[in-house]
């Protein structure tokens, strides 16, 4: 059973081939990540009739991940591919280099603060779609059949849609912005706010965030996010209590009295 339990399915099929118990725990996870997007008024429930004989609706599919702590996430992503494409809307993200991470890491070491990572929840759903979009619903999450013949209107992106990184960038974009940072001219995810002497920096990659400045200003930050985005802490970087490292971009990391230490392992 634990080889099972540490293999990553590929699909629904593939899931199908599991033992009943395996199946069952990735079934709750698929419900709790389905009623997260519900209860946040992702998405409306619609029956068929109610789609327009004109609407666009795209396949959706369960994708599947066994996080570092052994949990169990499935994640409910549009095939966003099959969108039909605007060319004057630009869909791209930006993302921080691998020197931004090394240069906001050395200086919190040359100044002693803390650093922490951040993750914010179903990133994706605080930011509204620009055109109306339908999505069917993957099948098997209500033994009932409840939802047999409904689909989603989303009201806000889902992962797969192929505007959603972009716009939730825009969005995280403006909340700092609000917040008093201001963005560096040469790195587009990197956040600064002074508080007297002391920074207080964002690094952004998606829906990730490192955290860096003073202890008690990164829990004045951290409070003020959540007012907003459902943030999930996960805890300072690289100091670990049983000693495994931090996993951040790719990246194992490490943190001394005097040195972060980073190691490339995908």
């Amino acid at each position: 059973l634990n080889i099972w339990l540490s293999t990553t399915p590929r699909s629904i099929a593939h899931l199908s081939k599991f033992p009943t118990k395996v199946q069952e725990l990735w079934h709750r996870s698929r419900l709790k990540e389905f009623k997260s997007i519900v209860a946040k008024e992702a998405v409306e429930i619609v029956d068929r009739d109610q789609l327009p004989s004109n609407a666009i609706v795209l396949p959706a599919a369960w994708v599947f991940k066994i996080k570092g702590d052994g949990t169990f996430k499935s994640r409910l992503v549009l095939l966003g591919h099959l969108m039909p494409k605007n060319d004057e809307v630009d869909v791209s993200s930006p993302t921080p280099r691998l020197a931004s991470v090394r240069l906001v890491l050395a200086l919190a070491i040359k100044i002693d603060l803390a650093v922490e990572l951040a993750d914010i929840d179903t990133a994706f759903t605080y930011a509204s779609p620009s055109t109306t979009i339908y999505a069917s619903i993957p099948g098997g999450l209500y033994i009932d059949g409840r939802l047999k013949g409904k689909f989603m209107h989303l009201l806000k992106n889902l992962y797969g849609a192929a505007e959603a990184p972009r716009m939730f960038h825009n969005l995280l974009h403006n909340w700092f912005v609000a917040d008093g940072f201001t963005v560096n001219p040469h790195e587009p995810c990197l956040y600064i706010k002074w508080i007297g002497s002391t920074p207080l920096l964002a690094l952004v990659h998606v829906d990730d965030c490192i955290l860096v400045g003073a202890q008690d200003q990164l829990n004045d930050l951290k409070t003020r996010i959540k007012v907003t985005f459902s943030l999930k802490e996960l805890g300072p970087l690289g100091l670990d209590p049983s000693g495994a490292p931090s996993m951040v971009l790719g990246l194992e990391v490490r943190r001394t009295d005097d040195e972060f230490q980073l190691r490339q392992t995908k």
